[in-house]
């Protein structure tokens, strides 16, 4: 059995307000490419490992991470470096 999976963000009204603000806005993929992988990228940010696959389609289809945890991505100097390398 399969099942479609549509994303909710064409049923909503005014769905861009919300995302994040532009400073915020950091894509996943591209933070798991700047932890190396998603556990480590779990283990810096101080979250299970689940939640952040969580944040990969087809369980979430907006592609930026969510806002509290990019704060944390921020303000964690190792990451940000690697993230400005690539």
């Amino acid at each position: 059995m399969t099942f479609v999976i549509k994303s909710a963000r064409h049923n909503r009204k005014n769905w861009k307000e919300d995302l994040p603000p532009e400073g915020l806005r950091i894509k996943v993929d591209d933070a798991i490419k700047a932890a190396g992988s998603g556990a480590r990228l779990a283990a810096e940010l101080g979250i299970t490992r689940g939640a952040v696959y969580q944040w990969k389609p087809p369980y979430r289809h907006d592609p930026y991470m969510p806002l509290k945890m990019a704060v944390r991505f921020i303000s964690n100097n190792r990451l940000m470096r690697a993230y400005k390398e690539q």
